[in-house]
This record gives structure tokens, sequence and C-alpha cells, in this order.
């Protein structure tokens, strides 16, 4: 696969963020990428979702998509400890 080389805007920021790809400019999974770089590289997971990003491919820019982060909630088992 070719990576790409993106940037994106996040909820109407000027600052620009730069991000690589495997997906092509057409593919909504750009904006799932640029998602995930925004909430592990640049304290993303500090933000309230969802999270408009605007994504640019060079000085194109690919559109405007509304991201939600999904939760994957983790469950676990402890022993209880019985008072004799």
């Amino acid at each position: 696969m070719t990576k790409h080389t993106y940037e994106y805007t996040f909820d109407k920021e000027e600052e620009r963020y730069e991000f690589d790809s495997n997906f092509v400019p057409d593919s909504h999974w750009v904006f799932e990428d640029a998602a995930e770089d925004f909430y592990h590289n640049h304290d993303g997971w500090e933000c309230g979702w969802p999270i408009r990003f605007d994504v640019y491919h060079g000085d194109r820019w690919l559109g405007t998509k509304e991201v939600h982060m999904e939760m994957e909630p983790r469950f676990r088992a402890f022993d209880i400890l019985e008072a004799a």
C-alpha cells in the first residue's frame, strides 16, 4: 500500500496537523485516521466527542466530517474476600 500525507484541522481551528494514511483521498477512513492521530498525538483524549474534522490532501480540501469516538467497555472480575 502507498502511504499518503494529509493534513487536518478540527472544530474550525486554524492550525493544521499532518498525518499519514494508507487510504486514498476519496475514502471516509482518511477522516477516521485523522481522528486517531488527533486522539493519540494531540491530546484528543481530553476533548469532548464528536469532533468535526476538515481534511486536506495538499491544497485540495477533501471535506468536513463529524467523527464519533466509540468507547470499548472493559470488564474485570475480582474475587470477593468473605470476612470469617
